[in-house]
């Protein structure tokens, strides 16, 4: 008996080494342990931003970059404020897809391409990229264009915004190496935050244990994914390395008081010399109608939400989409570069144009 025993012992012990090389082979990607971007710092009009001149990285299932900030905060490399002569500036303004820190490895985004690509043409052009990543952005994004931007003197930005707006008073921040998203009206939404961290930071030999194992790690996640508990949300906390407080409120502007938002601080670039035009990454037909009928300036690309071009698990643009967006916008920035030039200034842009319509 003691020896049946034993060789059970052994048997299910080799059973458990297959398992973890199995695990650690095949879902290497998934099971990695996560990194959010601990980069981010509050700020009162832009709710948050990243830190200047830091290391980054993100890891996350199918994802890992590392990447570094700029003297501003932004993922570029530093920006003269001065404008080179016979300098043609671009500053691209949104979300995650304009940041690229969520792109797997270490490729360049679209901006960087796009910069490259004109070089190559022969044209003298600066792509900039201002973007931060994070849903409901707008008001903040048209933030950036006044704060920052706009001290670059660009000739054109390109801004890619959701329409109608959605305002939300939140803040980013980081605690005992985890970022907090927590509501900025109300100070008990960031102790919640840090009282969650606290709570996941104190089981030292659980968390441990999940480091080592990916046996571990796989039943963690399948716990945390089919249970909506205090107990998963405690455990989402610590393999995510975020926590949102549920505080989060939402405050969506109409469509008329989003068009008149941009096209206010599209006057104030004009006046000084630029442009702003409207990007979206596919094409979409309400954008189109939208900016038609309240006279703003779009661009459109056919860069679609399709596996050739995006993160299967993720949704945000892969190497080759970022290639693609900047082949695309290269053609329709020369395109619109010519339009103007042949322009009187009592003729202004509205039309909209689509790559690949």
């Amino acid at each position: 008996m003691s020896s049946f025993i034993f060789y059970g012992v052994i048997l299910a012990l080799f059973l458990l080494a297959l398992a973890e090389i199995y695990l650690r082979i095949k879902y290497k990607n998934l099971l990695w342990i996560q990194r959010y971007p601990q980069v981010y710092v509050p700020d009162e009009q832009l709710g948050y931003r990243y830190l200047p001149n830091v290391e980054g990285e993100i890891r996350i299932p199918g994802i890992h970059r590392r990447f570094r900030t700029n003297n501003r905060g932004f993922h570029a490399r530093d920006f003269e404020k001065t404008k080179p002569p016979g300098t043609y500036r671009i500053a691209v303004v949104g979300p995650s897809n304009t940041t690229g820190i969520w792109t797997h490895g270490q490729g360049k985004n679209f901006s960087e391409m796009l910069e490259d690509l004109f070089r190559v043409s022969g044209q003298q052009v600066e792509v900039m990229n201002f973007g931060i990543d994070g849903r409901f952005r707008a008001v903040h994004e048209l933030r950036i264009i006044e704060y920052e931007v706009a001290e670059y003197e660009p000739d054109l930005v390109l801004l890619d915004v959701e329409l109608p707006f959605v305002y939300a008073p939140f803040r980013r921040d980081v605690y005992k190496g985890h970022v907090m998203i927590y509501n900025a009206d109300n100070e008990l939404s960031r102790k919640w935050c840090e009282t969650a961290i606290d709570i996941v930071t104190s089981h030292k030999i659980l968390t441990s244990i999940y480091y080592l194992s990916y046996i571990v790690r796989a039943a963690t996640r399948y716990y945390m994914n089919k249970y909506n508990n205090s107990r998963s949300l405690q455990i989402r906390v610590f393999v995510e390395n975020r926590v949102q407080a549920p505080d989060i409120q939402l405050l969506p502007y109409s469509i008329k008081k989003s068009a008149e938002a941009i096209q206010a601080v599209r006057d104030k670039l004009v006046a000084r010399g630029g442009d702003l035009i409207i990007l979206q990454y596919s094409l979409n037909p309400y954008y189109r109608e939208v900016c038609s009928r309240y006279g703003l300036h779009y661009i459109e690309l056919n860069v679609p939400p399709v596996a050739q071009f995006i993160h299967d698990r993720d949704g945000h643009y892969t190497h080759e989409g970022h290639a693609e967006v900047a082949r695309q916008l290269l053609d329709l920035v020369v395109q619109y570069q010519v339009f103007r030039a042949n322009q009187t200034e009592s003729s202004p842009v509205h039309e909209t144009t689509a790559a690949g319509a």
